[in-house]
Protein backbone atom coordinates (compact mmCIF):
# COMPACT_ATOMS: atom_id res chain seq x y z
CA UNK A 1 0.00 0.00 0.00
CA UNK A 2 2.71 2.56 1.02
CA UNK A 3 4.92 1.90 -2.27
CA UNK A 4 1.12 3.03 -4.33
CA UNK A 5 0.87 5.64 -1.44
CA UNK A 6 4.54 7.03 -2.64
CA UNK A 7 3.97 7.09 -6.59
CA UNK A 8 1.10 9.21 -5.98
CA UNK A 9 2.54 11.69 -4.39
CA UNK A 10 5.84 11.53 -6.85
CA UNK A 11 2.93 11.99 -9.62
CA UNK A 12 0.76 14.73 -7.45
CA UNK A 13 4.15 16.91 -6.35
CA UNK A 14 4.10 17.79 -10.20
CA UNK A 15 0.46 19.68 -9.85
CA UNK A 16 0.57 20.46 -6.39
CA UNK A 17 3.65 20.46 -4.33
CA UNK A 18 2.32 22.54 -1.61
CA UNK A 19 -0.28 19.70 -0.98
CA UNK A 20 2.13 17.01 -1.11
CA UNK A 21 4.26 18.27 1.22
CA UNK A 22 1.36 18.76 3.68
CA UNK A 23 0.56 15.37 3.15
CA UNK A 24 3.93 14.28 3.74
CA UNK A 25 4.13 15.96 7.03
CA UNK A 26 0.88 14.43 7.96
CA UNK A 27 1.92 10.48 7.05
CA UNK A 28 5.78 11.28 8.40
CA UNK A 29 3.80 11.69 11.84
CA UNK A 30 1.81 8.29 11.31
CA UNK A 31 4.15 6.12 10.48
CA UNK A 32 6.23 8.23 13.46
CA UNK A 33 3.85 7.34 16.00
CA UNK A 34 3.21 3.50 14.21
CA UNK A 35 7.02 3.21 14.65
CA UNK A 36 6.87 4.40 18.67
CA UNK A 37 4.10 1.73 19.43
CA UNK A 38 5.46 -1.09 17.08
CA UNK A 39 9.19 -0.70 16.75
CA UNK A 40 9.02 -2.21 13.00
CA UNK A 41 11.67 -1.02 10.99
CA UNK A 42 9.45 -1.01 7.86
CA UNK A 43 7.70 2.47 8.95
CA UNK A 44 11.50 3.61 9.26
CA UNK A 45 12.06 2.72 5.71
CA UNK A 46 9.01 4.80 5.09
CA UNK A 47 10.02 8.10 7.06
CA UNK A 48 13.02 7.93 5.09
CA UNK A 49 11.36 7.87 1.33
CA UNK A 50 9.14 10.21 2.93
CA UNK A 51 11.70 13.01 3.90
CA UNK A 52 13.51 12.51 0.66
CA UNK A 53 10.36 13.23 -1.16
CA UNK A 54 10.40 16.33 0.70
CA UNK A 55 13.67 17.46 -0.03
CA UNK A 56 13.26 16.63 -3.54
CA UNK A 57 10.17 18.81 -3.98
CA UNK A 58 12.19 21.87 -2.09
CA UNK A 59 15.25 21.25 -4.41
CA UNK A 60 12.79 21.81 -7.29
CA UNK A 61 11.74 24.97 -5.79
CA UNK A 62 15.46 25.61 -5.66
CA UNK A 63 14.73 25.90 -1.43
CA UNK A 64 18.11 24.48 -0.90
CA UNK A 65 18.47 25.07 2.96
CA UNK A 66 15.00 23.02 3.32
CA UNK A 67 16.07 20.72 1.10
CA UNK A 68 19.46 19.79 2.89
CA UNK A 69 17.58 19.71 6.34
CA UNK A 70 15.38 16.87 4.37
CA UNK A 71 18.33 15.40 2.98
CA UNK A 72 20.38 15.02 6.04
CA UNK A 73 17.57 12.78 7.89
CA UNK A 74 19.57 9.86 6.74
CA UNK A 75 23.63 9.14 5.75
CA UNK A 76 22.53 6.36 3.22
CA UNK A 77 23.77 6.87 -0.22
CA UNK A 78 20.50 8.56 -2.09
CA UNK A 79 20.89 11.23 1.17
CA UNK A 80 24.08 12.15 1.23
CA UNK A 81 24.52 12.49 -3.06
CA UNK A 82 21.09 14.90 -2.89
CA UNK A 83 23.32 16.59 -0.12
CA UNK A 84 25.99 17.26 -2.57
CA UNK A 85 23.67 17.87 -5.58
CA UNK A 86 22.67 20.11 -3.28
CA UNK A 87 25.72 21.76 -1.89
CA UNK A 88 26.61 22.31 -5.82
CA UNK A 89 23.70 24.25 -5.99
CA UNK A 90 24.72 26.18 -3.48
CA UNK A 91 28.40 26.71 -4.78
CA UNK A 92 29.69 24.72 -2.00
CA UNK A 93 31.83 22.42 -3.53
CA UNK A 94 33.79 21.25 -0.46
CA UNK A 95 30.86 19.92 1.02
CA UNK A 96 29.93 18.47 -2.26
CA UNK A 97 33.00 16.66 -2.40
CA UNK A 98 32.61 15.75 1.07
CA UNK A 99 29.34 13.89 0.99
CA UNK A 100 29.74 11.89 -1.88
CA UNK A 101 33.47 10.86 -0.90
CA UNK A 102 32.16 10.16 2.52
CA UNK A 103 30.40 7.19 0.79
CA UNK A 104 33.71 5.48 0.01
CA UNK A 105 34.81 3.67 -2.48
CA UNK A 106 34.16 6.61 -4.90
CA UNK A 107 36.94 5.74 -7.48
CA UNK A 108 34.51 4.19 -9.55
CA UNK A 109 31.31 6.25 -8.62
CA UNK A 110 29.12 7.75 -11.21
CA UNK A 111 28.39 10.75 -8.83
CA UNK A 112 32.48 11.70 -8.36
CA UNK A 113 32.61 11.70 -11.90
CA UNK A 114 29.65 13.89 -12.73
CA UNK A 115 30.85 16.27 -9.68
CA UNK A 116 34.42 16.26 -11.51
CA UNK A 117 32.79 17.41 -14.98
CA UNK A 118 30.57 19.73 -12.82
CA UNK A 119 33.90 21.60 -11.81
CA UNK A 120 35.52 21.43 -14.85
CA UNK A 121 38.16 18.24 -14.33
CA UNK A 122 37.44 17.00 -17.55
CA UNK A 123 40.37 14.11 -17.72
CA UNK A 124 39.40 13.39 -14.30
CA UNK A 125 35.71 12.70 -15.27
CA UNK A 126 36.68 11.27 -18.43
CA UNK A 127 38.41 8.46 -16.75
CA UNK A 128 36.34 7.72 -14.23
CA UNK A 129 33.47 7.41 -17.06
CA UNK A 130 35.77 5.24 -18.85
CA UNK A 131 36.35 2.55 -15.27
CA UNK A 132 32.40 2.52 -15.22
CA UNK A 133 32.26 1.71 -18.67
CA UNK A 134 34.07 -0.67 -18.54
CA UNK A 135 32.77 -2.16 -15.32
CA UNK A 136 29.44 -1.78 -15.59
CA UNK A 137 29.07 -2.00 -20.09
CA UNK A 138 25.03 -4.00 -19.38
CA UNK A 139 24.13 -2.18 -16.79
CA UNK A 140 22.30 1.93 -16.82
CA UNK A 141 25.38 3.43 -15.27
CA UNK A 142 27.67 2.13 -18.24
CA UNK A 143 25.78 3.01 -20.79
CA UNK A 144 25.57 6.81 -19.63
CA UNK A 145 29.18 6.86 -18.88
CA UNK A 146 29.54 6.02 -22.53
CA UNK A 147 27.08 8.38 -23.49
CA UNK A 148 28.92 11.41 -21.43
CA UNK A 149 31.91 10.42 -22.91
CA UNK A 150 31.07 11.21 -26.04
CA UNK A 151 29.73 14.51 -24.79
CA UNK A 152 32.76 15.22 -22.94
CA UNK A 153 34.98 14.28 -26.46
CA UNK A 154 32.68 16.94 -28.47
CA UNK A 155 34.64 19.55 -29.81
CA UNK A 156 32.85 21.94 -27.56
CA UNK A 157 30.88 19.93 -25.22
CA UNK A 158 28.30 20.57 -22.84
CA UNK A 159 29.04 20.02 -19.36
CA UNK A 160 27.18 19.09 -16.39
CA UNK A 161 26.10 21.47 -14.06
CA UNK A 162 24.52 20.05 -11.63
CA UNK A 163 24.29 15.84 -10.22
CA UNK A 164 21.37 14.33 -10.98
CA UNK A 165 19.58 13.60 -8.23
CA UNK A 166 19.03 9.62 -6.93
CA UNK A 167 15.76 8.13 -6.59
CA UNK A 168 14.03 7.00 -4.55
CA UNK A 169 10.77 6.36 -6.33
Amino acid sequence: KFLSIKEELYKEKKINSLAVLKKIDSLIKQYSENYKKTNFSYNINKIEDLHFLKGVIFYEKSDFQNALKEFSFDTIESFTIARAATYIKLNQYDKALQNIKSQGNFDDKWYMANYYEVIGKIDSAKILYKKLENRYPEYKVGKNSINRLKELNRKTPKLLKELELPERE
